[in-house]
């Protein structure tokens, strides 16, 4: 018999769900999260450079203004990531997150001006923000 014995009944052997170690859930949906938000954030930026461009006429400067306003908000947010993180556990910060990543790719498709266009692109680095690297890996 050991001379410690933990508090918490949470076991490897017995953390299962569906048949597997639930650390891989876990996992699964870390990297769920980390593709979405790079995917559709940053990787997907020139297709909607192109669709919207042709839409609206905008310029490509304005689209590159667009995305340093996304690349600012989250620099200028990561520090406040941590205090919520710290506050509120990573959990709930991450549901947050995607909440705001949904919203703000709904209104992506709603946009009709180059205003709301800016506006909506700077609630996109929230969402993703919330779902990145230091909210998965606490």
């Amino acid at each position: 018999m050991p001379a410690f014995r933990p508090r918490s009944s949470f076991s490897s052997t017995t953390a299962r769900l569906g048949g597997a170690f639930y650390g891989w859930w876990v996992l699964g949906g870390c990297i769920v999260a980390q593709l979405l938000s790079a995917s559709f954030t940053v990787h997907a930026f020139g297709a909607y450079v192109a669709v919207m461009q042709a839409d609206f006429g905008w310029s490509r400067t304005a689209f590159a203004a667009a995305f340093s306003i996304q690349q600012a908000g989250s620099g200028l947010l990561g520090p406040f990531q941590g205090l919520l993180i710290g506050r509120f556990g990573a959990r709930s910060i991450i549901q947050v997150g995607l909440v705001l990543f949904a919203l703000a790719l709904v209104l992506l498709s709603r946009v009709q001006s180059l205003t709301g266009f800016y506006a909506v692109y700077g609630l996109l680095a929230g969402g993703p923000l919330f779902t990145s690297d230091p909210a998965v890996d606490p």
